[in-house]
């Protein structure tokens, strides 16, 4: 992630320009973490949701490995974001 916090603000040009590239990371992300959310409702149910809140991000990873590509893929599309000069905000919220 980058340190440098200053706002950068975009023409409408130059924000309708940015659009399609920012739909295709943003597509990329939504289907990791609909893989995610899949794998993490299987391990709750072995697990329990109490006993799945405990574990730690390590934790999980030793659990569930096939998870780590995943979470390296949306770990580089937000920087692929912030490359753009975007804010990442989450996948609900978007940009």
């Amino acid at each position: 992630m980058h340190d440098d916090t200053r706002e950068q603000l975009f023409s409408l040009a130059e924000a309708n320009a940015l659009v399609p590239g920012l739909e295709l990371i943003l597509e990329r992300m939504q289907r990791a973490s609909l893989i995610i959310r899949e794998e993490l409702s299987s391990l709750a149910e072995e697990l329990g949701e109490a006993e799945l809140a405990r574990l730690s991000v390590h934790q999980l990873l030793q659990r569930k490995p096939s998870l780590h590509p995943l979470f390296e893929q949306l770990s580089q599309s937000v920087e692929e974001i912030e490359e753009y000069g975007c804010l990442f905000k989450g996948l609900e919220l978007g940009l």
